[in-house]
């Protein structure tokens, strides 16, 4: 996978899980707090796998 391509992938992955969070605590619904999860999980699994140097605020 190409490095912008995977890190585009990456953000789309914690932006979902996001949402889905969001909703689902809203709406008090396990199933979507269980995929939103889970899409955080597989967010950091593409990060671990294909080696993304993502940075979300600074270089530390």
């Amino acid at each position: 996978m190409k490095q912008n391509l995977g890190v585009l992938v990456f953000y789309i992955a914690c932006l979902v899980s996001l949402i889905f969070i969001v909703i689902g605590t809203v709406l008090d619904d396990v199933l979507l707090l269980a995929t939103g999860s889970l899409f955080i999980v597989c967010a950091a699994l593409i990060k671990a796998e294909f080696n993304l140097h993502v940075l979300f605020w600074r270089k530390i």
